[in-house]
Protein backbone atom coordinates (compact mmCIF):
# COMPACT_ATOMS: atom_id res chain seq x y z
CA UNK A 1 0.00 0.00 0.00
CA UNK A 2 2.87 2.38 0.73
CA UNK A 3 3.86 2.45 -2.94
CA UNK A 4 0.56 4.19 -3.79
CA UNK A 5 0.65 8.00 -3.93
CA UNK A 6 -2.99 8.24 -2.88
CA UNK A 7 -2.26 6.25 0.28
CA UNK A 8 0.53 8.66 1.22
CA UNK A 9 -1.81 11.52 0.41
CA UNK A 10 -4.51 10.41 2.83
CA UNK A 11 -1.89 9.54 5.48
CA UNK A 12 -0.54 13.09 5.26
CA UNK A 13 -4.03 14.57 5.17
CA UNK A 14 -4.94 12.89 8.43
CA UNK A 15 -1.47 13.41 9.96
CA UNK A 16 -1.82 17.17 9.54
CA UNK A 17 -5.55 17.37 10.31
CA UNK A 18 -5.84 15.12 13.38
CA UNK A 19 -3.42 17.05 15.62
CA UNK A 20 -5.46 20.21 15.13
CA UNK A 21 -8.55 18.53 16.57
CA UNK A 22 -6.46 17.12 19.42
CA UNK A 23 -5.08 20.58 20.15
CA UNK A 24 -8.58 21.95 20.66
CA UNK A 25 -9.61 18.96 22.78
CA UNK A 26 -6.63 19.04 25.13
CA UNK A 27 -5.31 22.60 25.15
CA UNK A 28 -8.42 24.79 24.91
CA UNK A 29 -9.17 24.92 28.67
CA UNK A 30 -5.53 25.72 29.48
CA UNK A 31 -5.45 28.45 26.82
CA UNK A 32 -8.64 30.03 28.14
CA UNK A 33 -7.26 29.98 31.70
CA UNK A 34 -3.71 31.14 30.97
CA UNK A 35 -4.20 33.60 28.12
CA UNK A 36 -7.77 34.77 28.60
CA UNK A 37 -7.90 34.70 32.41
CA UNK A 38 -11.04 32.61 32.62
CA UNK A 39 -11.93 30.84 35.84
CA UNK A 40 -12.68 27.12 35.83
CA UNK A 41 -16.39 27.94 36.20
CA UNK A 42 -16.29 30.27 33.17
CA UNK A 43 -14.39 27.68 31.14
CA UNK A 44 -17.08 25.14 31.99
CA UNK A 45 -19.75 27.62 30.97
CA UNK A 46 -18.29 28.56 27.57
CA UNK A 47 -15.70 25.99 26.43
CA UNK A 48 -18.33 23.53 25.19
CA UNK A 49 -19.17 25.82 22.27
CA UNK A 50 -16.15 24.91 20.09
CA UNK A 51 -16.90 21.22 20.60
CA UNK A 52 -20.54 21.76 19.65
CA UNK A 53 -19.36 23.66 16.56
CA UNK A 54 -17.04 20.77 15.76
CA UNK A 55 -19.97 18.37 15.93
CA UNK A 56 -21.89 20.61 13.54
CA UNK A 57 -18.86 20.50 11.25
CA UNK A 58 -18.82 16.71 11.32
CA UNK A 59 -22.49 16.48 10.43
CA UNK A 60 -22.67 19.50 8.15
CA UNK A 61 -19.49 18.72 6.22
CA UNK A 62 -20.66 15.22 5.43
CA UNK A 63 -24.16 16.45 4.63
CA UNK A 64 -22.91 19.20 2.30
CA UNK A 65 -20.71 16.97 0.17
CA UNK A 66 -23.50 14.37 0.03
CA UNK A 67 -25.96 17.05 -1.01
CA UNK A 68 -23.65 18.29 -3.78
CA UNK A 69 -23.20 14.74 -5.05
CA UNK A 70 -26.97 14.17 -4.96
CA UNK A 71 -27.41 17.36 -7.05
CA UNK A 72 -25.22 15.86 -9.77
CA UNK A 73 -21.78 17.14 -8.86
CA UNK A 74 -18.97 14.68 -9.59
CA UNK A 75 -17.73 13.09 -6.34
CA UNK A 76 -14.22 14.46 -6.89
CA UNK A 77 -15.46 18.04 -7.29
CA UNK A 78 -17.88 17.84 -4.37
CA UNK A 79 -15.28 16.47 -1.95
CA UNK A 80 -12.59 18.94 -3.02
CA UNK A 81 -14.98 21.87 -2.79
CA UNK A 82 -16.08 21.01 0.75
CA UNK A 83 -12.53 20.14 1.85
CA UNK A 84 -11.26 23.48 0.52
CA UNK A 85 -14.07 25.41 2.24
CA UNK A 86 -13.34 23.53 5.48
CA UNK A 87 -9.67 24.49 5.30
CA UNK A 88 -10.59 28.13 4.73
CA UNK A 89 -12.71 28.03 7.90
CA UNK A 90 -9.86 26.32 9.78
CA UNK A 91 -7.58 29.26 8.94
CA UNK A 92 -9.48 31.38 11.47
CA UNK A 93 -7.32 29.71 14.14
CA UNK A 94 -4.45 32.00 13.12
CA UNK A 95 -6.44 35.01 14.36
CA UNK A 96 -7.35 33.60 17.81
CA UNK A 97 -4.40 35.06 19.78
CA UNK A 98 -4.99 38.43 18.12
CA UNK A 99 -8.68 38.60 19.08
CA UNK A 100 -9.21 41.57 21.39
CA UNK A 101 -11.82 39.79 23.50
CA UNK A 102 -12.40 36.34 24.93
CA UNK A 103 -15.73 36.19 23.14
CA UNK A 104 -14.02 36.92 19.83
CA UNK A 105 -11.41 34.23 20.52
CA UNK A 106 -14.11 31.65 21.29
CA UNK A 107 -16.03 32.56 18.13
CA UNK A 108 -12.87 32.13 16.03
CA UNK A 109 -12.12 28.79 17.70
CA UNK A 110 -15.71 27.70 16.98
CA UNK A 111 -15.29 28.55 13.29
CA UNK A 112 -11.93 26.74 13.15
CA UNK A 113 -13.34 23.72 14.97
CA UNK A 114 -16.30 23.56 12.60
CA UNK A 115 -13.87 23.66 9.69
CA UNK A 116 -11.44 20.99 10.87
CA UNK A 117 -14.28 18.64 11.75
CA UNK A 118 -15.98 19.16 8.37
CA UNK A 119 -12.57 18.34 6.89
CA UNK A 120 -12.30 15.15 8.96
CA UNK A 121 -15.77 13.96 7.92
CA UNK A 122 -14.95 14.44 4.27
CA UNK A 123 -11.58 12.76 4.63
CA UNK A 124 -13.39 9.64 5.81
CA UNK A 125 -15.74 9.87 2.85
CA UNK A 126 -12.82 10.48 0.51
CA UNK A 127 -11.13 7.27 1.63
CA UNK A 128 -14.28 5.27 0.89
CA UNK A 129 -14.41 6.91 -2.55
CA UNK A 130 -10.78 6.10 -3.33
CA UNK A 131 -10.10 2.62 -2.04
CA UNK A 132 -11.86 -0.71 -2.49
CA UNK A 133 -13.31 -2.41 0.58
CA UNK A 134 -10.55 -5.04 0.44
CA UNK A 135 -7.90 -2.49 1.49
CA UNK A 136 -9.95 0.30 3.08
CA UNK A 137 -9.44 -0.84 6.68
CA UNK A 138 -5.66 -1.12 6.20
CA UNK A 139 -5.48 2.33 4.62
CA UNK A 140 -7.56 3.74 7.46
CA UNK A 141 -5.21 2.08 9.95
CA UNK A 142 -2.18 3.65 8.23
CA UNK A 143 -3.79 7.07 8.43
CA UNK A 144 -4.35 6.46 12.14
CA UNK A 145 -0.64 5.72 12.57
CA UNK A 146 0.23 8.98 10.80
CA UNK A 147 -2.25 10.88 12.98
CA UNK A 148 -0.93 9.22 16.15
CA UNK A 149 2.72 10.01 15.42
CA UNK A 150 1.97 13.62 14.52
CA UNK A 151 -0.40 14.09 17.47
CA UNK A 152 2.17 12.76 19.95
CA UNK A 153 4.83 15.01 18.48
CA UNK A 154 2.70 18.13 18.29
CA UNK A 155 1.29 17.71 21.81
CA UNK A 156 4.84 17.64 23.17
CA UNK A 157 5.89 20.58 21.01
CA UNK A 158 2.80 22.54 22.02
CA UNK A 159 3.84 22.39 25.67
CA UNK A 160 7.38 23.50 24.84
CA UNK A 161 6.26 26.35 22.58
CA UNK A 162 3.62 27.60 25.03
CA UNK A 163 6.07 27.54 27.96
CA UNK A 164 8.89 29.25 26.07
CA UNK A 165 6.98 31.61 23.80
CA UNK A 166 3.21 31.88 23.58
CA UNK A 167 0.12 30.39 21.99
CA UNK A 168 0.59 32.50 18.84
CA UNK A 169 2.81 29.97 16.99
CA UNK A 170 0.56 27.11 18.10
CA UNK A 171 -2.61 28.72 16.77
CA UNK A 172 -0.71 29.64 13.60
CA UNK A 173 0.16 25.96 13.17
CA UNK A 174 -3.47 24.98 13.88
CA UNK A 175 -4.47 27.21 10.98
CA UNK A 176 -1.66 26.17 8.62
CA UNK A 177 -1.70 22.37 9.17
CA UNK A 178 -5.03 22.00 7.33
CA UNK A 179 -3.45 23.82 4.37
CA UNK A 180 -0.73 21.14 4.31
CA UNK A 181 -3.48 18.52 4.36
CA UNK A 182 -5.17 20.19 1.41
CA UNK A 183 -1.87 20.32 -0.47
CA UNK A 184 -1.49 16.56 0.07
CA UNK A 185 -4.96 16.09 -1.42
CA UNK A 186 -4.17 18.02 -4.59
CA UNK A 187 -0.54 16.89 -5.00
CA UNK A 188 -0.70 13.23 -3.99
CA UNK A 189 -4.30 12.07 -4.10
CA UNK A 190 -5.19 14.01 -7.23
Amino acid sequence: LLVLRAVWGVILMRAFGGPVTNFYWYWLPEYLKRERGMSLAMIGLWAWLPFFSGGLGNIGGGWLSGRLIARGWPVNRARKTVLTAAVILSLSAVLVPLAPSTTGAIVLICVASLGINAFAANLMGLMTDLFPNSILARVSGLTGVGDGIMSMTTMQLTGIVVDRFSYLPVFAAAGIFPLVSLAALFLLVG
